[in-house]
């Protein structure tokens, strides 16, 4: 609501009353309060700030103070990369729950390291050291229950009861023997002769390595037959050959099977030149070529030519 006034303020005068809209620029403020409501997943989301800013703090310019850590974190939770793998731990307790029966010993084991690798995970680590602190408690409070109900009154030993007690103590435990392991009797001497043969190492003929050089029984005594004669003496049509080549190195089937071909026998046959042309004799072997008596050397060659003089 805005009034609105004439200039000329007298007595008759009267103000005139107009309504007007006006809208202003509302600016986002940051919520004063965080709360968080119990239970409603959304509306916690809703009422965190957009954009929240941290306090201004103005840097410290004092003495350096020594700060300690309550948690220390291992030097192989550090390396987040080998961590990114490890498998939820609910996950692992379900598999391990509803498999039991079927798993084997290997298997079991495999799951075992995996809940140990979960655990002590760097996603892992600030809940580990929270169940931890909370199972001591636990712990704490039950023994603190039991003493509380197994309490009795004690009473103060005399000394006559502590020498008694530490008589007691000092006094060594009573050792029973065994029982003695009834053996038997002993057989008489004469009637263990043939355990005695039977502890003996059985006999055998000791066979040697067979060599090169010996000559067996048989062969010793082998009649060779009409035959075998016949065989042993060389045909008439071996006595003039030539005896054979002793080759540098053994010759191949393949080679002792080979057949030549045409071109191969053409080419074996000595090629006939003309005359003067097979042979030059001993003082034609310096003679220089009419050619090369015609020959013009190039400025290039006489060039190179030239020693190459040096410092």
């Amino acid at each position: 609501m805005i009034t609105e006034q004439p200039e000329d303020m007298g007595q008759n005068s009267k103000a005139t009353e107009k309504d007007v809209t006006v809208s202003f620029p509302v600016k986002h403020r940051r919520r004063q309060y965080i709360f968080k409501l119990k239970g409603i997943w959304r509306e916690t989301q809703l009422a965190q700030p957009k954009m929240p800013q941290d306090k201004f703090v103005p840097p410290y310019d004092g003495p350096l103070r020594l700060i300690q850590k309550s948690l220390i974190i291992d030097p192989e939770i550090l390396m987040r990369c080998n961590q990114l793998a490890c498998a939820h731990l609910r996950t692992i307790h379900d598999n391990r729950k509803s498999f039991k029966g079927i798993l084997d010993l290997r298997k079991t084991k495999n799951l075992t390291k995996a809940e140990e690798k979960t655990i002590n995970s760097i996603y892992f680590f600030y809940r580990k050291h929270k169940m931890m602190k909370e199972q001591k408690k636990l712990k704490l409070e039950q023994r603190k229950a039991l003493l509380a109900k197994s309490s009795r009154k004690q009473v103060k030993e005399t000394d006559e009861q502590r020498a008694a007690r530490l008589e007691k103590l000092a006094t060594p435990k009573k050792l029973f023997p065994h029982d003695p392991i009834n053996r038997g009797k002993w057989k008489p001497i004469y009637n263990m002769g043939r355990y005695m043969d039977l502890a003996e190492p059985v006999k055998r003929d000791g066979i040697q390595p067979r060599t090169s050089f010996t000559v067996s029984k048989a062969a010793r005594s082998y009649v060779p037959t009409d035959t075998i004669l016949k065989l042993y003496q060389q045909p008439r049509r071996f006595d003039d050959l030539e005896p054979p080549l002793e080759p540098g190195r053994p010759v191949t089937r393949g080679a002792l099977l080979y057949k030549i071909t045409p071109t191969i026998e053409k080419l074996y046959v000595v090629k006939i030149r003309k005359e003067g042309t097979t042979s030059a004799p001993e003082d034609e072997v310096w003679k220089i070529s009419p050619n090369a008596l015609k020959y013009k050397a190039s400025p290039r060659i006489l060039q190179l030519a030239k020693p190459i003089e040096r410092a």
